[in-house]
């Protein structure tokens, strides 16, 4: 359902959206129905707001809300899956499984940091460094730490001129 001050305004699609966005209870509402297993694109079609402006909004300037209600969410289909495998039985395994599967696959898109798996990767690196090189390269830093002496050699050849 559309907040209450949303409702009122059927100016179309982005002036509802600037009506959400001045509701203060706007963000509570979403964050409700995020955690209850709803998506922005489908929250935005619900209120007829368009999706894009709406998710932008909403993931950007309430990011910590929007995170916390996916981690919500994802608790709830955490438990979904204990439960689907707990109630598997020989003959729906298959099923179970690509249930569970699909739900793990999500998840990990969704929070890489919870779910997702880690990949480490090591590779040794050798470095190696040529011997007129680091001479030159001492050399320039030898000349650039000490200012090498300039002469300007300048003949004034008549104090007429207007120089002075």
């Amino acid at each position: 359902m559309l907040p209450m001050s949303a409702t009122s305004d059927d100016s179309g699609p982005m002036a509802r959206l600037a009506v959400v966005k001045a509701d203060p209870d706007a963000p509570n509402a979403i964050f409700q129905r995020i955690a209850e297993g709803e998506e922005l694109p489908q929250i935005a079609k619900a209120w007829g707001l368009p999706k894009g402006g709406f998710a932008y909004w909403f993931s950007t300037v309430h990011g910590d809300l929007y995170d916390a209600a996916r981690k919500v969410r994802e608790a709830d289909l955490a438990m979904q899956m204990l439960d689907e495998a707990k109630g598997a039985s020989s003959e729906n395994v298959q099923v179970a499984k690509l249930r569970i599967d699909t739900l793990k696959w999500l998840m990990s898109k969704w929070d890489r940091a919870r779910y997702g798996e880690t990949v480490k990767i090591e590779k040794a690196v050798t470095v190696g460094v040529d011997a007129g090189l680091v001479l030159t390269m001492g050399e320039l830093f030898v000349r650039l730490g000490k200012p090498q002496p300039r002469i300007i050699e300048h003949a004034v050849e008549s104090m007429d001129a207007g120089l002075i």
